[in-house]
């Protein structure tokens, strides 16, 4: 990329070079990230911020999409027979 390249995207800066033009473009995605947990009554809430789709697995092998596809918050009973794990997919 040429430097007249970087100049057009706006610059460099302590952020990285913008992801589109000044005055349009495509609006960057914020990573997805989960907040702590909080356990509370016997369940335990997952929430998040950014953009993601929460996934669950029983053996961190096989993963498939939360039923319901939650957007940034999820609440799962403590007392649940399998162990689960969750991570977010960008």
């Amino acid at each position: 990329m040429s430097d007249a390249d970087i100049a057009a995207l706006g610059g460099p800066d302590a952020s990285g070079i913008p992801s589109a033009p000044a005055g349009g473009g495509t609006v960057p995605v914020t990573p997805a990230r989960f907040n702590n947990p909080v356990l509370s009554g016997g369940q335990v809430t997952i929430t998040w911020t950014g953009t993601g789709t929460l996934l669950e697995s029983t053996d961190l092998i096989n993963w498939a999409t939360v039923p319901g596809n939650p957007t940034s918050l999820y609440v799962v009973s403590a007392s649940s027979a399998a162990r689960k794990f969750y991570r977010l997919q960008q």
